[in-house]
């Protein structure tokens, strides 16, 4: 008898400065060298600006703001990482987050590795999990659909 077919769950760990993002694969467009990014006037200042991306204007977002309050200026190793619209979202309206570093592909076996969540009271996160020598939060993603679209809700 064959044992059974475990269900594989493919993650990117997205380094922020402060903590990690751990995000479905699936919902990663592309990750990019660091480029110009046009400022917004008037913008909140979790807003970085705007990216020239296969012809589209994408937000740029500090994910660390919304976790911490900190601004980080990019470093040497810094990304942005292109994710595809949030549900309820046109086509079109892909945004990127800022990284420390490249993101690094994981997969797990199973939801029982995803288990060891740790205290979270970041509305951005909905979950925040403890991996081997690191935390990383998974996105609130109806909470960023509101911070980013609130006049949308």
């Amino acid at each position: 008898m064959k044992p059974p077919i475990q269900d594989r769950i493919h993650t990117l760990i997205v380094p922020l400065v402060n903590s990690s993002l751990l995000v479905p694969s699936a919902l990663i467009a592309e990750v990019i060298n660091i480029a110009k990014l046009i400022r917004v006037p008037r913008s909140e200042k979790w807003m970085l600006g705007l990216l020239n991306w296969r012809a589209r204007p994408v937000p740029v977002v500090s994910f660390d703001f919304l976790l911490t309050s900190d601004l980080h200026p990019a470093g040497p190793k810094s990304k942005i990482v292109i994710f595809y619209p949030l549900p309820g979202r046109k086509p079109w309206d892909f945004f990127g987050v800022l990284t420390s570093a490249e993101p690094q592909p994981r997969t797990f076996s199973d939801a029982q590795a995803l288990s060891n969540t740790v205290e979270n009271d970041n509305p951005y996160a909905a979950v925040t999990i403890k991996l081997e020598t690191f935390v990383a939060c998974i996105p609130d993603l109806d909470a960023l659909k509101a911070v980013f679209y609130p006049d949308n809700i």
